[in-house]
C-alpha cells in the first residue's frame, strides 16, 4: 500500500516515502512470494504509471473518490479509468522517477 501524505507521515515524509517507480524490486518480490505461496496479492494506492507493467494486474483503483485526484499530466492518459490516481495532497509527480500519462 502506498503511503498517504497526511498525519504523522506528512512530518516525516522524506524518511518514509518510498518511490517504487525507481525501485520496484521490493514490490515485485513481495508479489512473487505471495503468488508462490498461493496467496492473492493486491497492491493499493499506487498509480499505474508509477509501477512496472507486470504489476498492473495487482493494482487496484483504491483511493476514495474524495481523496483521489490526477496530475495535469494525467489528462490524456489512456489508463486513467483503471488508475488509482494520486491522493489529493500528494500529486507531486516530481517525487516519482517515473510518472505521467500512459500512451
Amino acid at each position: 500500500m502506498q503511503l498517504e501524505r497526511i498525519g504523522f507521515a506528512k512530518a516525516r515524509w522524506s524518511e518514509l516515502f518510498c518511490d517504487h517507480s525507481s525501485n520496484p524490486e521490493p514490490l515485485l518480490q513481495a508479489v512473487a512470494i505471495a503468488e508462490a505461496r498461493g496467496l492473492a496479492a493486491a497492491l493499493y494506492n499506487i498509480p499505474l504509471c508509477t509501477a512496472p507493467a507486470e504489476l498492473a494486474p495487482y493494482l487496484h483503483r483504491s483511493i476514495s473518490d474524495w481523496k483521489q485526484t490526477y496530475a495535469p499530466a494525467c489528462a490524456a492518459c489512456s489508463a486513467r479509468a483503471d488508475c488509482a490516481g494520486f491522493f489529493a495532497w500528494h500529486v507531486n509527480l516530481h517525487e516519482y522517477a517515473r510518472a505521467g500519462a500512459i500512451a
